[in-house]
């Protein structure tokens, strides 16, 4: 999977110091097409049968090249409207 980024993408992946460790490596490249914004912890933890804290775990390794943005859940937030 490595192959399919671009160069700049590969440097700046492989200079984080959790890249060196073949299986975190693995796991990050496995969730990181869901990393776009679109879908929820639970269901990348569904998708790909994760346990949250191997998932944040994950996260937190590489989070020197993520960028971290929360939504509100919609159909939470019906509920505290008046």
């Amino acid at each position: 999977m490595l192959q399919e980024l671009y160069e700049a993408e590969r440097s700046i992946l492989m200079s984080v110091p959790a890249a060196s460790n073949v299986d975190d490596l693995r796991l990050f490249l496995r969730v990181a097409k869901y990393f776009n914004g679109k879908y929820h912890l639970e269901e990348i933890m569904y998708h790909e049968n994760l346990r949250r804290s191997q998932l944040m775990q994950i996260i937190d390794k590489f989070r020197s090249v993520l960028v971290r943005h929360e939504h509100e859940d919609p159909a939470v937030t019906m509920y505290f409207r008046r």
